[in-house]
């Protein structure tokens, strides 16, 4: 029977460089998949994307950049909702979201352990939760968030506590997923 494909998630936060590499060493991390519509830091010059390109190299990690068509901050008003949030169901069906999400889709599959970086630490407040995850689910695929204490907890729709952050939209739990 073939293994569960497995994606993992991660805010950098504020951790120092040392940190943040430790907690993908420690996860088994070999391909970091930076999902940062914007990938630089004014406060954490260590996770701008031209930092990034030296620093996981040099670890033994593949480092990818798929903000642009993963970002979770949409150009265009119609990928906003009415209060100007991301409208993360309408990102969804855009054509670059759905051919990058295969790629995420393939790398979950390989035997390299895949994994998203955003800036946000919280998973529940990060479109890497609240849209990507959501996608790569539906797909089979079980999700993992690394948290700042170094324990990954499990993607899981069915505890209030992980409903997405769609306040302008009816939620109800379906299965495993929220909608």
């Amino acid at each position: 029977m073939a293994a569960e494909p497995l994606l993992y998630t991660i805010g950098h936060s504020a951790h120092p460089a040392e940190r943040f590499l430790m907690l993908l060493l420690q996860h088994g991390i070999k391909t970091l998949v930076d999902v940062r519509t914007l990938p630089y830091s004014h406060y954490h010059p260590q996770f701008r994307r031209a930092s990034l390109e030296d620093l996981i190299p040099a670890i033994g990690i593949h480092y990818v950049y798929l903000g642009k068509e993963l970002g979770g901050r949409p150009t265009g008003a119609h990928l906003m909702t009415a209060d100007g949030r991301p409208d993360y169901r309408r990102m969804a069906l855009l054509p670059a979201f759905k051919d990058a999400l295969e790629q995420v889709l393939t790398l979950a599959t390989a035997a390299p352990i895949p994994h998203l970086m955003c800036s946000e630490q919280d998973p529940l407040k990060c479109h890497r939760c609240n849209l990507i995850a959501h996608e790569v689910r539906d797909r089979g695929v079980r999700v993992l968030h690394i948290r700042k204490y170094g324990g990954a907890e499990e993607e899981r729709w069915d505890q209030p506590q992980q409903l997405p952050l769609l306040a302008d939209q009816p939620v109800t739990v379906r299965g495993n997923r929220a909608r």
